[in-house]
C-alpha cells in the first residue's frame, strides 16, 4: 500500500515499523505538559504520567498500572538527640532489686505519636573479689522497659578488683507524643558488686536519647 499524505497532513499507508530508526525527532512529537513522563497503561497504550508536585518521587504501582508521583517516605529520620553525662564519684553498693543509678536519667519531648526513642547507656560495673551477677535496665518514667531477654545483662568474674564497661540499647515506642524521662536502673547479687562510679576512682556514665520519626 502506497504512503499517502492528504491535504490536511494525514498520513495513510504507513505500517508499524515503517519509519526508519531515529527518524522522529523530539520536535516532531506532540506537545505535552512540563514534568510529564511517557509510559504505558495496562492495555499497552502510551500514556503520560504527571506532572507531580515539588518533592514527590516516581514510584512503581505494580504490574498493569502506570507509575505514579508520590510523596517521598520519611521514616527513620533522626529528629533530635539529647544526652546527659555523669562524672560524679559514687559507690552505689549492692541491691537485690532494681534501683536507680543516681542522676542517670534524661527527659525528652517527642513530636510524633509514632516516634521511637533509642535509649543508649554506658556505665561501669565493679567487682571486689567474688563472682557476681549484675544487670542494668531502662525505665520510662516508672515503667521498667527491660527484661531478661532485652534489658538485663549479666556479667561474671573471678578476679580481684575487676571493672567492666557495661552498655544497654533499647528501642522504645511510647505511643503518644509527649515528655518522657528515661532512667537507668541496676541490681547486683553480692555485696562486693558495685555499679557506676566508685570511691577513689573516676569513671563516666552516659545516657543518650534519640528520637526517630516514623
Amino acid at each position: 500500500m502506497a504512503i499517502t499524505i492528504t491535504g490536511d497532513g494525514t498520513i495513510t499507508g504507513l505500517s508499524a515499523g515503517g519509519l526508519p530508526n531515529d527518524s522522529v525527532q523530539l520536535a516532531d512529537m506532540a506537545h505535552g505538559t512540563d514534568g510529564q513522563i511517557i509510559t504505558y497503561d495496562a492495555s499497552g497504550a502510551p500514556v503520560a504520567v504527571g506532572p507531580g508536585s515539588d518533592g514527590q518521587i516516581l514510584t512503581s504501582t505494580g504490574a498493569g498500572s502506570p507509575p505514579a508521583f508520590e510523596a517521598a517516605p520519611t521514616g527513620g529520620k533522626v529528629n533530635q538527640i539529647v544526652q546527659y553525662t555523669d562524672n560524679a564519684n559514687r559507690d552505689l553498693g549492692t541491691t537485690g532489686s532494681w534501683t536507680q543509678v543516681p542522676s542517670m536519667e534524661k527527659a525528652i519531648t517527642t513530636t510524633d505519636n509514632s516516634s521511637k526513642v533509642l535509649v543508649q547507656h554506658m556505665g561501669v560495673m565493679y567487682q571486689d573479689s567474688a563472682d557476681l551477677t549484675a544487670g542494668i535496665t531502662v525505665y520510662r518514667d516508672s515503667t521498667n522497659l527491660g527484661s531478661t531477654e532485652y534489658g538485663f545483662n549479666a556479667f561474671y568474674g573471678n578476679n580481684n578488683d575487676v571493672a567492666w564497661n557495661v552498655f544497654i540499647h533499647y528501642l522504645d515506642t511510647p505511643g503518644t507524643a509527649g515528655s518522657y524521662t528515661y532512667k537507668i536502673y541496676y541490681k547486683t547479687d553480692k555485696s562486693d558488686g558495685h555499679y557506676n562510679q566508685w570511691v577513689g576512682r573516676i569513671s563516666t556514665s552516659v545516657i543518650t536519647l534519640t528520637e526517630i520519626l516514623p
